[in-house]
């Protein structure tokens, strides 16, 4: 998960550095919530399964 979450913010990083209109506050503030809403799903046991068809 730590890769997966360092991935993504380098990530989010170099696209912020691509358009340089963008607020740095606001995406790293919605980062933070997947991040955090995503780790507060997991640890309340909460997961995605693919649907069955």
């Amino acid at each position: 998960a730590a890769y997966a979450l360092v991935g993504a913010s380098e990530s989010l990083a170099d696209w912020l550095a691509d358009h340089p209109e963008a607020d740095p506050e606001k995406t790293a503030t919605r980062m933070m919530n997947v991040a955090w809403l995503g780790a507060g799903q997991l640890l309340n046991g909460v997961t995605w399964r693919p649907s069955e068809r």
